[in-house]
């Protein structure tokens, strides 16, 4: 397994597209669990790999295996950023599952399709598609 590893961090181009996966597997792993009190963990182990980095920099195999993880870290702590905040009454997604007057303009032509006619509302919270 050492040999397979050692083939994907000499090629540069293997290099990155495993980096971009362990990003990937960070949002989605991430996906399943989006609550922002991890953050600080993710911060915590991502400063960690970053001196495990520095620490082995000569050693390629686990310098590679490092730096994939600082990916998943960096993955799963841009899902947890892009997360809106459900808990403030400012953001719609505080509203859902309840029933709210809101009141604001359409701001762009409908989009009308054969069963259904889209409406982008702009309001004080933000925009909010409608499908109707």
């Amino acid at each position: 397994m050492k040999e397979g590893i050692n083939k994907i961090a000499e090629s540069k181009s293997r290099t990155f597209l495993s980096f971009c996966f362990s990003f990937i597997l960070g949002v989605g792993f991430w996906s399943w669990s989006a609550e922002a009190r991890w953050a600080i963990y993710l911060y915590s182990i991502l400063f960690l790999i970053i001196l495990l980095i520095i620490w082995n920099w000569k050693n390629k195999f686990r310098r590679f295996v490092l730096l994939c993880l600082v990916f998943f870290c960096i993955g799963a702590l841009h899902f947890l950023w892009s997360m809106p905040d459900c808990a403030s009454p400012q953001n719609v997604c505080f509203y859902n599952g309840n029933r709210k007057e809101i009141i604001g303009w359409i701001s762009m032509e409908p989009t009308r399709e054969i069963s259904q006619t889209k409406y982008i509302l702009k309001t004080d919270l933000g925009k909010i598609l409608l499908v109707l």
